[in-house]
């Protein structure tokens, strides 16, 4: 007995020895650091990140001996799909045959699908139908139409195919391409929300005063795409209550700029009517035209007035929104019942717009410089072009490479780095809220010019800054697109560049009534660029009197503009900011 345990004790001495000299550190004496010796015994590993139908995941490892760990990848696996729970019908059900409905991975925008009950379907639409045609007529303001808004302008050649919807900011051809962008994974956060807002329709009710809300708005857009890409009546009905609905409750009175609120109403209405025509009964559309008219027209809510004869075509609010997409957007949206609104509309901008813009582009920019105003200026420019071109299937002006030039002589005035770590550096041109530079990420300039000039440097552009088209959160009507807009404008298939300044030039001239130069050494980092300007047109307004002035840049600005625009008017404004002496130019 006693043999046996001093054998049992050598065997454990043994054991002991063995396991310390393998696992153990060792100490300052000497011998092997670490646990290199160790014969791991893994535990079964604990999940870190699990892995989806896209990215890899990871699995951390103990070893039970030594406690050693190590983490291993965990492939993707394209069965995790993340599906939730918003079905959409793609395939409208008949009397004769179910319908499809489907829901898509909200990471990879696969799709399952499931059969739709024509019964089911067919109640859904009979109950949003009656409460979309529950309204009376004197809802909308009461009174008629206006259809004959004078003979001020000569009735343009170009005008809207009789008949042909859709054709607001697309056409039939286009359907197809924004039916596959909904699968495309670059458009995943677009296609989730558009897919929400399919699922939970909204009823377009505005509550309280200054009841503006874009994102209201947005959802009544997309459910009105919904039904010109499907057919489902259940979106189609569900648009036309809730435009009916926005058009009713509105109250934006004592809001700032308020024209912008008015006519981005009457701009979205456009869409509804032209997207979902084939369902309006006559009713339908005098309430909704009549509506627009009433509620977002007369009374002097639109600065140009109604007819919109007011205010310039050069500069000024007159060069916003409101003739060059809101009444523009809705003139060819109703022109099949009241051609007088294009006749008019169309004539006003053929007769103005179009003439003072050809002159605009053979500098390739517009002279309201680019460190504010290119948004509501130039992004006013290029809305009209893409809704004449997708009812024309032409841009309506003399030459769409000046214009497709615009964008990039804007992203050109970009430098590295950001100011107070919020805005992007740039050579200041114009009114501008920050002083020292700033760059404003211009992504829906970048959008549209991509779409409609199928260039990919601009769509790099646009997935370079991202901003809210990953998110779409904090979206402004003036800045940024909502989701139906970027599912049409990434619908030509169109890809980034591999480099976001491909094709443009490092010596950049803008000639025309502009005469200016930039010129850099590289787009790197570590650049060095200067701005020379000639200047030898004003138009005023957010323009600045800066002829003959020069910026330098190398790791920050060196010499460039000062002032900062806090309120269109006072006198720091006018008598410094817009001035010569707050510019590097020469004042004889």
């Amino acid at each position: 007995m006693k043999r046996t345990m001093l054998i049992f004790a050598l065997l454990l001495a043994l054991a002991l020895t063995v396991l310390l000299a393998s696992c153990s550190p060792r100490g300052e004496s000497g011998g092997t650091t670490g646990t290199e010796g160790c014969a791991h015994v893994w535990d079964k590993g604990k999940m870190l990140t699990s892995p989806t139908c896209l990215s890899t995941g990871s699995i951390l490892y103990t070893c039970t001996l030594c406690g050693e760990k190590k983490t291993e990848e965990v492939p993707a696996d394209p069965t995790m799909h993340s599906f939730g729970s918003s079905w959409r019908i793609v395939t409208p059900p008949t009397a004769t045959q179910d319908g499809v409905e489907e829901r898509v991975c909200s990471r990879c925008c696969t799709a399952t699908t499931q059969p739709v009950k024509y019964a089911d379907y067919s109640a859904s639409v009979t109950e949003i139908k009656g409460k979309a045609t529950s309204f009376k007529t004197s809802d909308f303001g009461g009174g008629s139409v206006t259809t004959d808004l004078g003979g001020s302008y000569p009735v343009p050649t170009v005008k809207p195919t009789a008949g042909q919807h859709p054709r607001v900011l697309f056409n039939a051809g286009d359907i197809a391409g924004i039916k596959r962008e909904l699968y495309d994974v670059r458009s995943v956060t677009a296609s989730n929300l558009f897919r929400q807002a399919v699922k939970k329709p909204t009823d377009g009710k505005l509550s309280g005063s200054k009841n503006f809300s874009d994102e209201t708005l947005h959802k009544i857009q997309a459910l009105a795409l919904d039904y010109r890409l499907t057919g489902n009546q259940i979106s189609g009905w569900s648009a036309i209550y809730a435009i009916k609905n926005a058009l009713t409750t509105l109250d934006y009175a004592g809001m700032s700029d308020v024209t912008r609120y008015y006519g981005y109403t009457m701009y979205i209405a456009a869409c509804v009517y032209d997207w979902c025509h084939d369902l309006l009964t006559e009713t339908d559309k005098t309430q909704i035209v009549l509506g627009v008219q009433k509620k977002c027209c007369e009374s002097n809510r639109m600065e140009v007035g109604f007819p919109p004869s007011g205010q310039s075509a050069i500069s000024g609010h007159g060069c916003e929104y409101q003739i060059l997409r809101d009444y523009l957007a809705f003139a060819i949206a109703i022109y099949d019942e009241y051609p007088g609104w294009w006749n008019y509309i169309g004539g006003r901008f053929y007769q103005e717009y179009v003439p003072v813009r050809n002159e605009f582009y053979k500098a390739g920019l517009v002279p309201q410089g680019v460190s504010l105003y290119i948004q509501t200026r130039y992004g006013a420019d290029i809305f009209s072009a893409w809704l004449v071109k997708a009812m024309s299937g032409s841009i309506p002006y003399a030459s769409a490479e000046n214009m497709k030039q615009v964008a990039r002589s804007i992203f050109s005035h970009e430098l590295p780095g950001k100011y107070n770590t919020q805005f992007y550096v740039g050579f200041n041109t114009g009114d501008d809220h920050v002083p020292d530079g700033s760059f404003i990420d211009y992504t829906r300039i970048a959008l549209i010019s991509s779409y409609l000039f199928d260039d990919a440097t601009m769509r790099a552009e646009l997935e370079y800054y991202k901003t809210n088209y990953t998110t779409f959160k904090n979206d402004s009507i003036i800045s940024d697109a909502g989701v139906s807009e970027y599912l049409i404008c990434s619908s030509n298939g169109v890809t980034a560049a591999d480099d976001r300044h491909e094709g443009m030039d490092l010596v950049l001239y803008n000639g025309g009534w502009l005469g200016q130069m930039i010129a850099r050494n590289s787009w790197n980092n570590d650049q060095a660029a200067v701005l020379m300007k000639i200047g030898c047109h004003t138009a005023g307004n957010h323009d600045h009197m800066d002829a003959g002035q020069f910026q330098i840049f190398y790791r920050s600005i060196l010499a460039g503009d000062t002032g900062a625009y806090a309120s269109y008017g006072e006198n720091h404004h006018y008598y410094y900011h817009q001035a010569t002496i707050a510019h590097n130019s020469l004042l004889i």
